[in-house]
């Protein structure tokens, strides 16, 4: 029964490929660039599927407000999510590594949990703890979806570049749906340095980050298989909270990831908006190291098998940040959401329904209005 919920899974997925291919040409030169003016209020709707959250407070605060404002998007994404696991089960139990597989994906889930929880920062467990109370979902529930992550590689890239000496600085990711809800959390607290966060509606981690000082901090796979992990550390998305609240330039925040290390086989982004910087470490059985560094050329960490779809991004020193995210729609590569950062702007997008698939349109948003 797995076997056939998998098949009939990836079978829509695939035919919802096929349909975004065929109508892509037809909506390259319709994709937009859309400036968001004004952000008054604690939910700010940008479309169905993609909404600014602005949280003030302590952790706990900010969890529970973040419940409550954000609960049926939250709800609707974990039934999203549940399906994902259930339908897909027999494939993720394949990668799953020796010391954590038991007999379905949730048991190993909380043998993750039990294994990295005394490692996670406290912050977090509060924000997890106010979010539960709001939404009435069992923390477990939460933090089995929060850590599922660190099992899966995802497909996703980085790529760094200067125009006219400043930095521009994308990441993009594919995660085979394209129906969940998006938020652009803002945080915000008299203690620390406001930042944002990008990614699904009710997980809370940082795979795409930004603060007020324009450090800005991403991770990806670059590998095509998981490092055997002990995974017993703080997973680097949580962490990324504490380095972003407070790092006023990139060798404050790498100073501070390299406090704790762990193992796996991530390439972390680490770019400064001020000095027009940006570094890629990587990270493998405990140790990190600068790996690449953006001087004249660009840098970039694509998955290995689609390289190839990226040469145009590559081949170009000079195109502009409209000309990028127009190419993103030709590369066939079905991105769920985009991040862009570029002169004080970040530009973001997320597919809101199968022919917006490769065409999504872009919010332009203002980082000192953002995070002010």
């Amino acid at each position: 029964m797995k076997q056939i919920k998998y098949y009939l899974f990836m079978a829509k997925y695939y035919l919802e490929c096929i349909f975004n291919i065929l109508f892509s040409p037809f909506f390259y030169y319709w994709k937009k660039i859309i400036p968001v003016d004004k952000i008054n209020t604690p939910i700010h709707k940008l479309n169905n599927n993609f909404k600014i959250v602005t949280l003030v407070g302590d952790y706990y605060q900010m969890g529970y407000q973040y419940g409550s404002l954000m609960k049926d998007d939250i709800l609707y994404n974990y039934e999203l999510f549940g399906n994902f696991l259930n339908c897909l089960e027999s494939e993720h139990m394949k990668r799953i590594p020796f010391i954590l597989k038991d007999k379905d994906i949730y048991k190993s889930l909380d043998k993750l949990y039990n294994r990295c929880e005394p490692y996670i920062d406290k912050n977090i467990k509060q924000f997890i703890k106010g979010m539960s109370k709001s939404t009435g979902i069992k923390e477990r529930k939460i933090w089995n979806y929060n850590l599922y992550l660190s099992l899966m590689g995802s497909h996703c890239i980085l790529y760094s570049k200067k125009i006219s000496k400043k930095l521009l600085h994308l990441r993009t990711m594919d995660y085979i749906h394209d129906n969940y809800k998006h938020n652009l959390i803002v945080f915000k607290n008299e203690n620390f340095i406001p930042y944002s966060s990008f990614y699904f509606t009710g997980l809370i981690f940082i795979l795409t980050g930004i603060n007020k000082n324009k450090v800005i901090l991403d991770e990806v796979y670059y590998d095509e298989y998981l490092s055997k992990s002990l995974y017993k550390s703080n997973p680097y998305y949580f962490k990324f909270h504490k380095i972003l609240a407070n790092s006023n330039f990139k060798e404050e925040a790498i100073k501070i990831l390299k406090e704790e290390p762990r193992d796996g086989n991530l390439h972390i982004g680490v770019s400064d908006g001020n000095k027009n910087e940006s570094v890629f470490l990587k990270y493998c059985r405990k140790f990190c190291d600068y790996d690449l560094i953006l001087k004249d050329n660009p840098i970039f960490s694509f998955p290995p098998d689609e390289k190839s779809k990226y040469e145009k991004l590559l081949s170009q020193k000079n195109y502009s940040v409209e000309e990028i995210i127009r190419l993103l729609s030709s590369m066939r590569t079905g991105e769920v959401h985009s991040f862009l950062y570029y002169d004080n702007y970040i530009y973001v997008s997320i597919t809101s329904n199968y022919i917006q698939s490769y065409n999504n349109d872009f919010y332009k948003i203002d980082l000192d209005y953002l995070l002010s």
